[in-house]
């Protein structure tokens, strides 16, 4: 299966693109159609890009994301909010908690993410983490797939990945 980060499946041409932290809804301006957006969270010391990533990585998504593979949506079908789903590798963590102040994640169960480090979690218990007590601390960077190739791109946002066929 593709990383959920994974664009290669995608018909068509499209952009994959990148902000340092929590993209502000002003930054979507100027951006062709956003098939996919991913808040990306770092939890523990190490932070690297996605696949081979020392950290596990919280990567909030929507199982209806029409950027992600078909398995993967089938896979996180039943996310929902209060809820987490682990990659497979990472099976001590179901039945555990993500928790901060006022915030308590139950990781489910797990699924074949494609990533032997991410923990997929819904966009309203990103933000809920984000808003917590001590979520400014947390290191987040959002990834938007867009159909299309922008004509520039916008100031704040970094190509990772594209595709013209």
């Amino acid at each position: 299966m593709q990383c959920i980060q994974d664009t290669s499946q995608l018909e068509g041409v499209f952009t994959s693109l990148e902000w340092d932290g929590l993209a502000p809804d002003s930054s979507f301006a100027g951006l062709p159609r956003v098939l996919g957006h991913r808040p990306r969270i770092a939890v523990g010391e190490e932070h690297r890009h996605c696949c081979g990533a020392s950290g596990i990585e919280l990567v909030a998504v929507q199982p209806d994301d029409p950027a992600l593979p078909e398995q993967a949506r089938r896979s996180l079908r039943d996310l929902a909010p209060g809820h987490a789903i682990a990659a497979i590798a990472l099976s001590e963590l179901a039945g555990g908690w993500i928790a901060m102040p006022g915030v308590n994640l139950r990781i489910a169960t797990t699924a074949d993410l494609g990533d032997d480090r991410t923990v997929a979690i819904s966009l309203a218990d990103a933000v809920a983490l984000l808003q917590a007590p001590g979520g400014d601390h947390l290191l987040v960077r959002t990834t938007v797939i867009c159909e299309g190739m922008p004509d520039a791109v916008p100031p704040g946002w970094q190509v990772m990945a594209g595709s013209t066929a």
